[in-house]
Order: structure tokens, then sequence, then C-alpha cells
């Protein structure tokens, strides 16, 4: 698991289910919540779905912003 973005320019910076088959990964995705979740296999990490605008500079969605201790 990667650092937790603390603003905008830390986030778009993230790569999300980096691996060999996707060495570049997955841009952040702005809009939608920072925080990297996985896909129940442990196999795939992906971008939080939710949208974002709680917690520092706004990046987190309610659920995961209880989860930081930031």
């Amino acid at each position: 698991m990667f650092d937790k973005p603390k603003t905008i320019e830390e986030a778009r910076k993230c790569r999300y289910d980096c691996s060999s088959i996707r060495p570049n990964g997955i841009p952040y995705e702005e809009g939608r919540c920072a925080y990297e979740v996985s896909d129940g296999t442990g196999w795939h990490r992906y971008q939080c779905s939710r949208k974002n605008g709680k917690g520092l500079s706004g990046l987190y969605c309610g659920i995961h912003v209880r989860k930081l201790q930031l």
C-alpha cells in the first residue's frame, strides 16, 4: 500500500494497481476518494469509487476519512 496523499499534487502522482502487467498503474481520478482499496482477493488495489470532499484537501470520502489519522 502506498502513502496516503495529503495534497492534490500528491494525489495526482498516485498510481493504483501497479503490477508487471500494468507497470504504470491507473492514475488518480479527480473527484473520487484518493484511498486505495482492495478488490477482495488481495491481488488488485484500486482507487475508491466514492465521491471525495472530506479530510485534508477534500481528497477522501466520509468513510475513509475516518480510517485516516492525518
